[in-house]
């Protein structure tokens, strides 16, 4: 017999001192099965000793113990392991873990994380109902992809109305950015992601050439001056500073 033994805090089942025990049944002259690596849990609380039979649980025997050792060490919590902790922490209402998942979201470096995992994060925090300080993270996160990764995900079929819109939303939001910092302190306007020219007179050469209006200093200008010459206004100082407070826009439907 192989035992391994963790200790626990739970204050939601007011216990002190909580073992897990993983125990190896040995089976005689008999084929090796699936079966034989679902072994059964045992919980000592204090000096009491429960059974947790994780098929009679339907769940697998790796989630619980991720589970557990999750809920001793919060550290151990990662993007992979972190929808079972949610489904879980639901089930038996652990509510310390939940806040702890939501913790890591809030934190955590997503940067690395695949697109197809995030996505699985994203429909596993609106399952669970996680506040918007944890799924705007992961909204962020998905804006950064391009189109051509929403429609492979499929994000319209698998993610909420209300989740989709915040992606797409974002994800022009993350574009304007990117253009209103390239325009000297000028704020242009912008279609279809890229500044809009019609042919005017530039204020600052005299020529009919393609130009745009600055929404600030109200000058038409052509990109050379545009460029060239900073606004004189604060306006698109603050309009930019402005969206990249507002970044983010969600409407969580519970």
């Amino acid at each position: 017999m192989i035992a391994d033994c963790y200790h626990y805090s739970m204050e939601e089942f007011n216990m002190t001192d909580v073992c897990i025990k993983r125990i190896e049944e040995k089976r005689l002259n008999c084929q090796p099965s699936p079966s034989t690596f679902e072994r059964p849990f045992k919980l000592m609380v204090k000096n009491e000793i429960f059974t947790v039979d994780s098929k009679k649980l339907n769940e697998n025997s790796d989630d619980i113990a991720d589970f557990l050792r999750c809920l001793q060490d919060h550290q151990q919590i990662n993007e992979w392991n972190l929808p079972v902790l949610l489904r879980l922490a639901n089930k038996y209402q652990v509510e310390s873990l939940t806040k702890a998942c939501c913790l890591y979201l809030e934190a955590a470096n997503l940067d690395h994380v695949k697109p197809d995992q995030v996505l699985t994060l994203l429909t596993s925090a609106h399952e669970h109902h996680l506040p918007k300080a944890s799924i705007g993270p992961l909204i962020l996160r998905m804006a950064q992809e391009n189109r051509s990764t929403f429609t492979r995900l499929r994000l319209n079929r698998y993610l909420p109305a209300n989740l989709y819109t915040a992606v797409i939303g974002t994800n022009m939001n993350l574009n304007t950015i990117k253009e209103v910092e390239k325009m000297n302190g000028h704020f242009l306007r912008i279609e279809r992601g890229s500044i809009y020219y019609k042919k005017a007179l530039c204020s600052m050469c005299k020529k009919i050439v393609d130009s745009s209006e600055c929404e600030g200093c109200k000058m038409t200008l052509c990109q050379t001056h545009w460029q060239t010459s900073p606004c004189g206004n604060e306006f698109g100082k603050r309009m930019l500073k402005q969206l990249k407070e507002n970044l983010v826009d969600i409407e969580l439907d519970y």
